[in-house]
C-alpha cells in the first residue's frame, strides 16, 4: 500500500513539474554536476543577467511552456544562474561568457557539449535541446583529440576535423584552428566554405591576422562589392570583435593595443567606427579605439589611465560634435525633408512613394537619435567613475557639469532629462537643472509619447528647485 502511494505521489508530482515548464535546480553548481553524475544526464545552464531583455522574454514566455517543460525537464538537469553575482562571476569567466543570455549544456564533469546564444521561440529551444542530446556522444572524442593536438600542427585533415567539432559544439577553437588557417593555401583562404573558420578565430596569433588582412586586401582591391569580399569582411570583423573582448581579461594592455592597430588597417577596407551598427551587434571591433581602452582600463582599475582617456576623449568629442551644430543639422534636416516632400508632391509622385521616402529619412533620423543617444548616456554612465578618480575635485565637478548638460542638449528625452537634472542637482547646480526641466516641458507638453506619470516625475524635480 505505501509503495502505490509513493507511486502516486511520485506520478503526480511528475505531471505538475511537466505542466507548470521547465524546472531549474537551487543550490551551488557543484551540486548540479552531482546529479547530473547520479543521473547520467546532462546539465543546461541559462547564464542571465538582470538587465537583459531577451533573458527576461525566456523566463516569463518560453520557459513556462508546457511542452518546452515536458522535453528539458526529461533530458536535462536545469540550471540558471545569474552572471554578475555570487558564484556566477566566476562560473562565467569559467566557460568565457561575454553576451547574455549564453546557454550552456555540460556533462557532469563539466565539459562543455555545446553552447548557443540568444533568446529562442519554443521550437528552437527544444532545437537546442536535442543538438546537445546528439552531440554528447563528441565530448570523449573531442578529449581524445585534445590530448595528442600537439603532435598534429601540421595535419590538415587531423585539424579539420578537431576544429569542426570545436565549433560544432560551440567551443573556443583557439590554437588547433589558428594552426588550420595558417596551413591554408589562397585558394582556401578565399573558399566561402571556409568562411565558418573565418568567424571563430578567438586565440590572438599576429600571423593568422597578417594572413586575414592580406586576403582581404587582395579581395579588396579585385572588387569591394563582390559577396565574396563582403562575406569575408564580416567573418573577420567578427573574430576581430572576440579578440578584442577577450584581450579585456589579460592582465596587461599590450594584446589589445596589437588589436587596435589590427582594427586600424580594417578602416581600409570599410570598417569605420559606427556606434550604431555596434549598437545593433555588428562587433565591438566598430566602437572606437579609444572606449576599448577606457574599458579595460576600467576593469583593470588603471585609474590615472583611465581619467586621463575619459577626459580627453569626451572633450573631444563635443568639440567637434557641439550642441549647437547637432541643433542646426536637426533643423536642415527638417528644411530639407519639408521641400523633399515638395518637391516630390510636384513632380507628380504618387502618396505611396512619398511615404516610403519619409520612412526612409525617418530610418536616418533614428540612426541619428541612436548615435547621440549613445553618447549622452556615455556621459551619465561614466561621469561617477571619473569623479571618483579625480577625488570629486572641483574642477573635476565644474568640467562633468558641463558635460551632462551636454548630454541633454544633444538627446532630448524623458530618461535623459530626468537622469541628467538629477545629476545636476546632485552636483548642487540646480540652475542648470532647472533650465533643462524647464525646456523639457516646453518642448514637450502635447507629446503623446510622454506618459502623464512621466510629465509628473519632471513637474516634481521642477517644484524641488523652486
Amino acid at each position: 500500500m505505501m509503495k502505490k502511494l509513493l507511486l502516486i505521489l511520485l506520478l503526480c508530482s511528475t505531471s505538475i513539474v511537466y505542466s507548470q515548464g521547465i524546472v531549474f535546480e537551487e543550490g551551488k553548481f557543484i551540486e548540479v554536476t552531482e546529479i547530473a553524475k547520479k543521473t547520467g544526464k546532462i546539465v543546461f545552464i541559462d547564464f542571465y543577467t538582470d538587465w537583459c531583455g531577451p533573458c527576461r522574454n525566456m523566463v516569463q514566455n518560453i520557459f513556462p511552456i508546457k511542452e518546452v517543460g515536458s522535453f528539458y525537464n526529461s533530458n536535462f538537469i536545469n540550471y540558471k544562474i545569474n552572471a554578475e553575482k555570487g558564484e556566477g562571476i566566476e562560473l562565467a569567466k569559467r566557460y568565457s561568457v561575454s553576451a547574455y543570455p549564453t546557454y550552456f549544456f555540460i556533462n557532469e564533469k563539466g565539459d562543455v557539449i555545446y553552447k548557443f546564444m540568444g533568446a529562442r521561440d519554443q521550437e528552437g529551444i527544444i532545437k537546442e535541446g536535442n543538438k546537445a542530446l546528439l552531440l554528447k556522444s563528441n565530448i570523449e572524442k573531442i578529449s581524445l583529440m585534445e590530448k595528442v593536438c600537439k603532435n598534429h600542427k601540421n595535419d590538415t585533415n587531423f585539424l579539420k576535423e578537431y576544429v569542426d567539432l570545436l565549433i560544432e559544439s560551440g567551443r573556443e577553437a583557439g590554437e588547433p584552428l589558428n594552426n588550420y588557417i595558417l596551413l591554408m593555401d589562397n585558394d582556401a583562404m578565399q573558399d566561402l566554405n571556409n568562411i565558418r573558420y573565418f568567424e571563430n578565430i578567438s586565440l590572438y596569433s599576429p600571423a593568422v591576422m597578417d594572413k586575414m588582412i592580406a586576403t582581404l586586401s587582395y579581395l579588396y582591391g579585385i572588387d569591394p562589392k563582390s559577396g565574396l569580399f563582403a562575406k569575408l569582411n564580416k567573418a573577420s570583423v567578427k573574430s576581430l570583435s572576440t579578440l578584442l573582448r577577450n584581450s579585456g581579461k589579460k592582465s596587461t594592455v599590450d594584446e589589445l593595443e596589437s588589436l587596435l592597430v589590427i582594427k586600424s588597417k580594417f578602416t581600409d577596407f570599410g570598417n569605420k567606427d559606427n556606434i550604431t551598427l555596434a549598437s545593433m551587434g555588428s562587433g565591438i571591433a566598430l566602437m572606437p579605439a579609444d572606449e576599448l581602452r577606457l574599458s579595460y582600463y576600467k576593469a583593470h582599475k588603471m585609474v590615472i589611465e583611465y581619467s586621463l582617456l575619459f577626459e580627453r576623449y569626451i572633450d573631444n568629442y563635443i568639440a567637434l560634435n557641439s550642441a549647437e551644430k547637432i541643433e542646426k543639422e536637426n533643423m536642415n534636416l527638417e528644411i530639407m525633408l519639408d521641400d523633399g516632400m515638395k518637391k516630390l508632391a510636384e513632380s507628380g509622385k504618387s502618396k505611396e512613394e512619398i511615404e516610403n521616402s519619409k520612412k526612409m529619412f525617418g530610418m536616418v533620423n533614428v540612426f541619428r537619435t541612436v548615435n547621440f543617444r549613445y553618447y549622452s548616456t556615455y556621459i551619465l554612465n561614466g561621469y561617477t567613475d571619473y569623479l571618483t578618480y579625480n577625488n570629486n575635485s572641483i574642477e573635476a565637478i565644474t568640467k562633468v557639469s558641463g558635460w551632462i548638460e551636454y548630454s541633454y542638449l544633444t538627446c532630448k528625452q524623458y530618461d535623459i532629462a530626468e537622469t541628467a537634472a538629477n545629476i545636476l542637482i546632485k552636483l548642487n547646480y540646480p540652475a542648470k537643472a532647472r533650465i533643462i526641466i524647464e525646456d523639457f516641458l516646453k518642448n514637450n507638453t502635447n507629446n503623446k509619447s510622454i506618459t502623464p506619470e512621466q510629465m509628473e516625475t519632471i513637474r516634481n524635480i521642477l517644484y524641488s528647485l523652486l
